[in-house]
């Protein structure tokens, strides 16, 4: 199982820390998000309650890093970005790319307090629309260098 440490740093970076299966570790900052979900977190959220195991985490857990890349954030392996390795198989991140754009206007509304009907994804859909209120809840409530602390099983 994937752990996974979500860092709040109010006015700079946030900073994720990963525990992989394989007892490896990695970890980056990335620009804060204010009030809203950081991207990665709705990506951990959605892809665990769908049971996404091939999509952005479960990358991560098979060794790929987050690095910034030309001051872009890029997934890479060894000092290679992931997009210039012709055997790397991005499918699943590419599904699991378009799944969290469909429930980040729900995740933002949760935020600002604005109403988004989740996606139609049945009791499924229920429920991670309940885990992403809570886990908005949660990263609003958070002061300074506190965390959030998550499992991905891929």
């Amino acid at each position: 199982m994937l752990r996974v440490t979500f860092v709040r740093k109010r006015g700079q970076r946030d900073r994720v820390y990963v525990q992989r299966e394989d007892g490896s570790s990695t970890g980056w900052d990335f620009p804060t998000y204010g009030d809203a979900l950081p991207h990665d977190l709705m990506h951990l959220v959605v892809e665990d309650a769908l049971g996404m195991r091939h999509g952005f985490w479960g990358l991560v857990d098979a060794g790929v890093d987050v690095a910034l890349v030309a001051n872009e954030a890029t997934l890479v392996r060894g000092a290679k970005p992931l997009t210039e390795d012709p055997g790397a198989d991005l499918e699943g991140l590419l599904d699991a790319e378009r799944v969290v754009a469909d429930w980040t206007a729900f995740a933002r509304g949760s935020a600002d307090g604005t109403e988004h009907a989740p996606p139609d994804a049945g009791q499924v859909g229920e429920a991670l629309a309940s885990r992403l209120r809570t886990a908005q809840r949660e990263w609003r409530e958070l002061a300074d260098g506190e965390s959030i602390s998550l499992i991905f099983n891929p």
